[in-house]
């Protein structure tokens, strides 16, 4: 109903209302009715291609999730990225967008692109292990971080509450 009544904001359709009014006013009713069917079949035909326009998006929004694979109860299975919740095992290959920071408890020849986190042009191999608690995003190569994707080789990271990463305070 309120896409319908989106149709008469248009300044063109308002402006034929008017028209149709000052004709309807002045008892030139033939001049008033065309106007009346002009706004109605503009109002009517915009509503039909606005209506299948936003089902075409819904549909192609559905059908583009980005999806990752995760391993729960023990089988993989592929969800929603904003479907990962806190100690699911995220697996990681070549293409994947890692869904959420992460400790990489497993990784083969892992190399993962996170230019727009930390100004790295080049992918940074990551690989499980220990790294002191002050260090920064930069040299954390045991984790993952949320939007940046995996160039090559694959891994298993477990994301955990909190972060793998907090914010340095200097």
């Amino acid at each position: 109903m309120r896409l319908l009544l989106r149709q008469f904001q248009s300044p063109l359709v308002l402006i034929l209302i008017f028209a149709g009014v000052v004709a309807g006013a002045l008892q030139n009713w033939l001049e008033a009715a065309i106007i009346v069917a002009m706004v109605l079949g503009s109002t009517l035909l915009g509503y039909v291609q606005e209506h299948r326009a936003s089902h075409a998006v819904e549909r192609l929004r559905r059908r583009l999730t980005l999806k990752t694979l995760v391993r729960r109860a023990g089988r993989a299975q592929e969800i929603a990225l904003d479907e990962v919740a806190p100690g699911d095992v995220v697996l990681l290959s070549a293409g994947a967008i890692v869904p959420a920071d992460a400790v990489l408890s497993a990784a083969t020849n892992l190399l993962v692109t996170e230019a727009a986190l930390t100004g790295e042009s080049f992918p940074v191999e990551k690989r499980p292990g220990e790294v002191a608690s002050a260090a920064s995003a930069a040299e954390r190569l045991n984790c993952v971080f949320a939007g940046s994707s995996v160039r090559s080789g694959a891994g298993e990271a477990r994301w955990s509450s909190p972060p793998a990463v907090t914010p340095s305070s200097g």
